[in-house]
């Protein structure tokens, strides 16, 4: 899709764009979006000191889980670790310190999927609802309405140690409990981020390409973020041609009954990348 002067996303080539799907990771550019507007409203900045607490910790993907309860981390540096690694205990410090309303109202505000993205859940929470005590949590969970799920997210998922989470291979509920966007959806995001004016947000979404490697020369800048989980793989890419237009390229595979090896699926998904960027005629 083509990012509009006006901001619009405008599809060229498209194959279920507005069908809902699974993300992984790549909700975390909501959560970035959701920062940027609080750090643009003056209720914190990039140097604002966050703490690493045990209730704030998660699992892997990420580094920070690893260091010392009380730890002190700044805004700027969770957020590279959010975007880069897909740091999960970096991504659970900022929903916290940004609030999960305003993750969900930055999601509204774009266009995205909102009904189905709340409660915005964190990593953690989405460890626990799928990986302890399996799948009795997810199960009680999936039966409440919004205001009691936030309160089953409160009194029970929250008192659940990590310890109890057991890693899955097999998928877990990918159709519904997981963060979610149509590939329309996450260019629409990309969007928004794009017209945010402070520099630190496109440093950060440029931190890696993933692999795509595109040619600097035609495409100075590149944005990235994906998200896998058994049975979902998914990447997303902004790029910005020299004389200065933006196209978003938005591509997952899932399936929902059996895992998949990911190594070749992530080849395949950055092939088709290339492709579609390469569609695109110098000016």
């Amino acid at each position: 899709a083509e990012v509009t002067g006006d901001g619009r996303c405008r599809p060229l080539h498209a194959v279920g764009a507005n069908e809902a799907r699974p993300l992984g990771s790549m909700f975390k550019l909501y959560v970035l979006g959701a920062v940027a507007e609080r750090i643009r409203s003056g209720a914190f900045g990039w140097d604002t000191e966050l703490t690493i607490t045990p209730e704030l910790k998660s699992l892997p993907s990420g580094e920070l889980q690893n260091r010392p309860d009380g730890s002190k981390v700044t805004v700027l540096e969770a957020a590279r670790l959010m975007i880069s690694i897909s740091d999960n205990t970096a991504t659970d410090l900022l929903i916290d310190k940004a609030g999960r309303k305003t993750v969900e109202r930055v999601v509204r505000a774009w266009g995205g999927d909102a009904k189905r993205n709340v409660p915005f859940l964190t990593t953690r929470e989405l460890f626990v609802l799928k990986g302890a005590d399996y799948p009795r949590h997810a199960r009680r969970y999936l039966s409440l309405g919004t205001a009691a799920r936030r309160g089953y997210l409160a009194k029970v998922v929250a008192t659940v140690p990590l310890a109890k989470v057991r890693p899955w291979t097999a998928p877990r509920d990918l159709d519904t409990l997981e963060w979610f966007a149509s590939p329309l959806q996450v260019c629409r995001a990309y969007a928004h981020l794009a017209k945010v004016s402070d520099p630190r947000v496109g440093e950060i979404l440029s931190i890696t390409d993933a692999g795509l490697r595109l040619d600097q020369a035609r495409w100075p800048v590149v944005w990235h973020k994906g998200g896998s989980e058994p049975g979902l793989l998914a990447m997303s890419f902004l790029a910005r041609t020299a004389d200065g237009r933006t196209y978003v390229v938005s591509t997952s595979a899932t399936d929902p009954s059996k895992p998949f090896a990911e190594g070749p699926v992530s080849q395949e998904l950055l092939a088709l990348t290339r492709g579609a960027f390469a569609l695109v005629k110098p000016s």
